[in-house]
């Protein structure tokens, strides 16, 4: 099969399954020339994409800009913990505040019983081990979100100053004027190391959209919805505009969305949300029962009206997974970030019917190998506007992924694979699945359905097939609570875990840490769902000693000739272990695919490289660290602008400093 490059502008199939995506315009190769400076490169970028500042660039030997010297290099950070104080806790404060959703936070200097309650809601929101405790990996973690770094009053009113001419310009209807401003702050390296970009990346998204260049703003929403910590709203709107750009429909801002929901839901302006809390009962609890319902995997709520300890426990998940402040409190924020992720809406039974029987029939042709009439039925699904303000779309994401898939469309299969990635609320097992597949994709291999992956998963184990895996919970014994053991201390942080084969407390409190990110309930009882979860992260089995024989020479080399800067050869190996079925199913690839996004960085393949930080930033299990990294670098590549390894990320940090 060949690839068909996203982008082509062939006759679409009967109008329904066609994604956007604009061919770059070309520049005559006689008259290409490096760009001067930034306004240069996005010059380039706008007339003719990434693929051509890549294309220009790749020749040219890259040239490492010498990173500016700190004055003194950045101090380690302390251990805190409660009871702590002085500027290392306000430092900490100071971050925490920037990072945690209604953190609420004063600074201080006094590490008090508030403070130690955010830490561990960043440290849950970062899949730590939430003990309160700022370590080695929580400092990591908020070093790589944020940078590390305060910058100057000077600095931060002339960000600030950027940001409301570059709003006014977008609100008057200058969209090219905004979008350049817009990217004068994304290329700032004081601005890069200083706040979560998400809502400057999805106004560029933004940009890009109301100009008619579907392809940039599909992958600015996509960096949009990956960047670590971005919250619910930002990122419910940004996959919607992103399902509109692939459309080639019109950008829609939070006015305009409001406005389409309360139309679908009946209602003549929208209504606004009111407060609720424990004992409160009436029509309102009806309609946060049933968005939260659908919003919680495994939530078995039922929709009483009344607002009982339930209703409260589940709503307190979807506060944790939205990042937001678990006081079991739907207020404002906690509203919009449910009305961003569902709509906001019921549809009524008419639409409800119709839409469950083209699902039904598309499922049909699928299963029945007719891929071209299940694409277009899925994306008749995908364009309907009832159906995009109901449920999440992950499932009818991946689905149109599998038939782009199928049909040797690898390029549109791995752009909807990453979308179904990074939707929010999507569970682990999907997202698991879509990422197995964005590999094969990415490798030009076959679509593989759940079955045929947990039988290409059982034929890697040197035993026989698998059993089905059993129910556990706290009492437990056996060797099902050790390979429960083995595979959920790799798949949480700091887990600290130790195989012994009973299921103790310990073990219970990282089962349910695992089952907080992955958005299911946390009982810590070990079902299905979460055995599920477990497989699709890490794929369910341990690499033998032959086989991490084999592959970690492979590896020492490819690390070895990325170190001495032989970035053609080390692609080469990380490509030859990305291609492996043994370790398609282990936790490691993220550490893999990233180090492959910063070959081609430094090879000036930017799109590729961006391509493949968008892959870390979603893979189930990728440390918010790594993401941050990625997300870091994913602004350079965008730029054009070489890769930075860690040294460099914290000497660009400590730099800034005031």
């Amino acid at each position: 099969m060949s690839e068909r490059v996203h982008g082509d502008d062939s006759p679409d199939r009967d109008g329904a399954s066609r994604v956007a995506a604009v061919r770059p315009r070309q520049l005559d190769p006689e008259t290409r020339e490096r760009p001067d400076g930034l306004a240069g490169i996005l010059a380039l970028q706008r007339d003719a994409g990434n693929d051509a500042v890549g294309s220009l660039l790749a020749s040219a030997p890259v040239q490492r800009e010498p990173v500016a010297a700190p004055e003194a290099a950045a101090a380690p950070h302390p251990q805190l913990s409660i009871g702590a104080s002085g500027p290392a806790v306000s430092e900490l404060q100071e971050k925490l505040s920037l990072v945690v959703a209604e953190a609420k936070l004063n600074v201080t200097g006094h590490f008090d019983s508030h403070t130690d309650e955010v830490v561990k809601r960043f440290q849950v929101q970062s899949a730590l081990k939430p003990d309160g405790i700022a370590g080695p990996h929580t400092w990591a973690a908020l070093d790589s979100l944020r940078g590390g770094t305060e910058i100057g009053e000077e600095d931060q009113t002339r960000l600030v100053a950027a940001v409301r001419e570059a709003n006014a310009l977008f609100d008057a209807g200058n969209v090219e004027g905004a979008l350049a401003d817009y990217m004068v702050i994304y290329s700032d390296k004081v601005a890069a190391h200083k706040a979560a970009r998400g809502g400057l990346v999805f106004n560029i998204a933004g940009c890009h959209h109301r100009l008619g260049h579907f392809s940039e703003a599909i992958s600015f929403y996509e960096e949009a919805m990956g960047l670590p910590g971005v919250g619910a709203d930002v990122g419910g709107s940004a996959a919607e505009n992103l399902r509109r750009a692939r459309l080639h429909q019109p950008y829609q801002g939070t006015k305009e969305m409001e406005t389409e929901r309360a139309a679908f839901a009946g209602e003549e302006t929208p209504n606004a949300h009111p407060q609720l809390s424990l004992g409160v009962s009436g029509p309102a609890v009806s309609e946060l029962q049933e968005k939260l319902t659908m919003a919680l995997a495994e939530a078995k709520l039922k929709v009483t009206g009344l607002f009982d300890s339930q209703t409260n426990e589940d709503l307190k998940r979807f506060q944790v997974q939205s990042a937001l402040k678990p006081d079991g409190i739907a207020g404002p924020d906690t509203w919009a970030a449910l009305d961003s992720l569902r709509g906001g809406i019921e549809i009524n039974p008419a639409d409800q019917a119709r839409l469950e029987a083209l699902v039904r029939e598309a499922n049909a042709l699928f299963d029945a190998g007719n891929v071209e009439g299940a694409l277009t039925n899925y994306m008749s699904i995908y364009a309907d506007k009832a159906a995009a303000h109901k449920a999440a779309r992950g499932g009818l994401v991946f689905n149109i992924a599998g038939c782009h898939h199928r049909l040797g469309h690898f390029s549109d299969a791995a752009s909807f694979y990453e979308e179904a990635m990074a939707l929010p609320g999507v569970d682990a097992e999907l997202s698991g699945s879509a990422a197995e597949n964005l590999r094969r994709a990415r490798l030009q291999q076959p679509y593989q359905g759940t079955k045929e992956m947990e039988a290409e998963r059982a034929a890697l184990k040197p035993d026989a097939a698998p059993e089905p895996h059993p129910l556990l919970s706290i009492g437990s014994s056996g060797p099902a609570v050790s390979e429960l053991q083995e595979k959920v201390r790799t798949a949480v942080a700091e887990s600290n875990l130790k195989v012994t084969g009973q299921f103790d407390s310990h073990t219970e409190e990282v089962v349910k840490r695992f089952q907080v990110q992955s958005a299911f309930r946390p009982d810590g009882i070990v079902g299905p769902h979460t055995w599920g979860a477990l497989d699709s992260v890490e794929g369910g089995l341990e690499i033998d000693a032959a086989g991490s024989a084999r592959l970690k020479p492979v590896r020492d080399a490819a690390d070895a000739l990325f170190d001495a800067g032989d970035f053609a050869g080390a692609l080469s190996k990380y490509m030859e272990l990305y291609g492996d079925p043994v370790i398609q199913h282990k936790s490691i690839r993220a550490g893999m695919v990233y180090k492959i996004a910063g070959c081609h960085q430094n090879l000036g393949h930017f799109q590729e490289a961006i391509n493949f930080y968008q892959e870390v930033m979603s893979l189930p299990g990728a440390g918010a660290e790594m993401a941050g990294s990625a997300a870091e670098n994913m602004r350079r590549a965008r730029l054009g602008e070489p890769f930075q390894d860690s040294k460099e990320l914290e000497a660009e940090r400590a730099a800034f400093k005031p």
